[in-house]
């Protein structure tokens, strides 16, 4: 956790100097089977916790984010129409993280994707499979790992 902490903090303060605005990012409820519905609630709170210590990153309220739903046109599985971009300086800016927890007999797994939302690719995948503990600390420290070193990318 401290190292994903660690990284995190020096890729937002060498980016901080790259780019003055800030990836926009919804987070939507994971999807789960087998796992109850607080510890799906609290990786998803741990997720949040760690993005908003981020200058790179701006979560997007509820009521922002069904505002940029309803202007994109989202579907659940993960299309996009293409409308004109309404939003002023958000052009490949805005991205939504999705995913889904499940149980098997011997571990959990975690998985999660982050969307572009102007155009509907999954810009990065990210896979974790543990016990429960690791989900909450390896796999949280992972999807920030893997999701804000893909948003420092598009920002160089």
């Amino acid at each position: 956790m401290k190292y994903a902490s660690l990284i995190l903090i020096i890729s937002q303060y060498f980016c901080g100097f790259l780019y003055a605005q800030s990836t926009y990012i919804s987070i939507q409820p994971f999807g789960h089977s087998g796992v109850d519905e607080k510890v799906a609630g609290e990786i998803i709170y741990s997720f949040e916790n760690q993005f908003r210590k981020s200058t790179i990153v701006t979560l997007v309220s509820t009521e922002q984010e069904s505002d940029f739903m309803n202007q994109y046109k989202y579907q659940l599985v993960g299309g996009i129409l293409t409308n004109p971009i309404q939003l002023q300086n958000m052009f490949h800016r805005y991205k939504l993280v999705r995913g889904r927890i499940d149980l098997f007999p011997e571990h959990y797994l975690l998985f999660s994707e982050m969307v572009d939302m102007h155009t509907g690719s999954i810009e990065s995948v990210f896979q974790f499979k543990g016990g429960l503990e690791d989900i909450l600390t390896k796999g949280v420290d992972g999807m920030i790992l893997e999701f804000s070193s893909r948003i420092a990318k598009f920002i160089l």
